[in-house]
């Protein structure tokens, strides 16, 4: 079903977290490099502009 399917996605993105933690990667490695906050990227032309705030609370389904 699409619930299996999410809850399987879920599942291994907590899995390679977990696993990134443990290699020893934190917070600062879920980071973008600070140039993709104002250069823009074709074909919309758009910035990343989500908060450090945000992507921590990613973590958080």
């Amino acid at each position: 079903s699409i619930d299996d399917v999410v809850n399987l996605g879920k599942t291994i993105l907590k899995r390679e977290h977990e696993f990134n933690i443990k290699a020893g990667l934190g917070k600062a490695d879920d980071r973008l490099p600070e140039f993709m906050k104002y250069e823009t990227l074709p074909p919309h032309n758009v910035v990343w502009d989500f908060s450090g705030e945000e992507i921590d609370e990613f973590w958080n389904f």
